[in-house]
């Protein structure tokens, strides 16, 4: 059956989005929307020479760039032959250019208890809590951009992650430890979302606090 690239990757979307958290999502939607716009051919005209172009054309980003591309694609070019829309034979044909290539990642930086300590004691109200949380429990930013205060205090000795709020969408409980506890007894009494405000602001108070 010939149905359009672009259908395909909708119906795709469709039917993974319930999977993803909302940052997720925005991310595989801009990959879609550009993949979209590269390939404007019905998903059974995709063939090696069409896919090879498309990733010569994304050597200038990062080689983890390239593989969240790779995913996308194995998503898109999956689901269609589970839906007759792709010769599975012509799918496998494609393998080579759909492996996920090396992909190097930068040493993270680590903080001594003393630069950690410095952070909290110069973070305003409002920041303070994520960097808190971040350092005393190990979540992701963007897990503890979801978190709701009664997943700090609604169980006796833990912090709850529940499954979508993480990114592998599995729950998560953490021991609440003591050193926690004490830079976050300010905010005992808070409902509602931890962080209120956009990924952007986060991202740029952050910074701020690690250059001062």
């Amino acid at each position: 059956k010939r149905v359009p690239f672009s259908e395909a990757a909708d119906c795709w979307l469709k039917f993974r989005k319930a999977r993803w958290a909302s940052d997720t999502l925005k991310e595989k939607l801009k990959r879609v929307h550009n993949v979209v716009s590269v390939f404007q051919i019905d998903v059974c005209d995709m063939n090696h020479e069409i896919l090879e172009h498309f990733f010569v054309s994304l050597n200038h980003l990062h080689p983890k760039s390239r593989n969240h591309f790779r995913e996308v694609m194995r998503g898109i070019l999956n689901y269609s032959v589970d839906r007759n829309w792709l010769d599975k034979d012509a799918r496998q044909r494609l393998d080579s250019l759909l492996k996920n290539e090396f992909a190097p990642t930068a040493a993270p930086n680590i903080f001594t208890p003393l630069q950690f300590r410095s952070i909290l004691s110069n973070a305003d109200y409002e920041l303070l809590p994520m960097i808190a949380i971040g350092g005393f429990t190990g979540a992701r930013p963007a897990e503890i951009r979801r978190l709701r205060w009664d997943n700090i205090w609604g169980r006796k000795s833990s912090v709850e992650l529940e499954a979508k709020q993480t990114k592998k969408r599995k729950r998560r409980l953490i021991e609440r430890l003591p050193v926690l506890e004490s830079w976050l007894e300010p905010y005992k009494f808070k409902t509602g979302a931890i962080w209120e405000r956009s990924e952007g602001c986060y991202n740029t108070g952050f910074n701020k606090l690690k250059s001062s």
